[in-house]
């Protein structure tokens, strides 16, 4: 969440879909409800197409 506080949306949406990813493999609850916090954050920012990117990839992919 701290390259969404200094805007630099591109490096948040890649670090968010890692560790998307990261809950995916593991099971983590936690690690999940994390990574929902950072793509909650960057929603605003949807207009960035890295943003846009992983924000669609959360739309087809509802079992992350």
């Amino acid at each position: 969440m701290a390259y969404v506080g200094i805007q630099e949306y591109d490096q948040a949406a890649a670090e968010a879909a890692a560790v998307l990813d990261t809950a995916r493999g593991s099971g983590s609850g936690r690690t999940l409800q994390e990574a929902v916090t950072a793509v909650n954050a960057l929603a605003a920012a949807s207009n960035v197409p890295a943003v846009r990117d992983l924000l669609d990839a959360v739309k087809e992919n509802a079992g992350f």
